[in-house]
């Protein structure tokens, strides 16, 4: 994005970030639902 935002090319920064925001939502669901499962394996700590 920071190279076609240097060449002026402002459509594609706007795509591009739009990409970005897409994938990173993707990305912070799937570690949320693989730390849940984590959580869920663990042993509890029963003190």
């Amino acid at each position: 994005m920071k190279i076609a935002l240097e060449k002026s090319n402002y459509s594609r920064v706007k795509n591009l970030s739009e990409d970005f925001v897409k994938v990173c939502k993707n990305l912070c669901d799937e570690n949320k639902s693989i730390l849940e499962s984590l959580a869920n394996l663990e042993p509890k700590n029963e003190s």
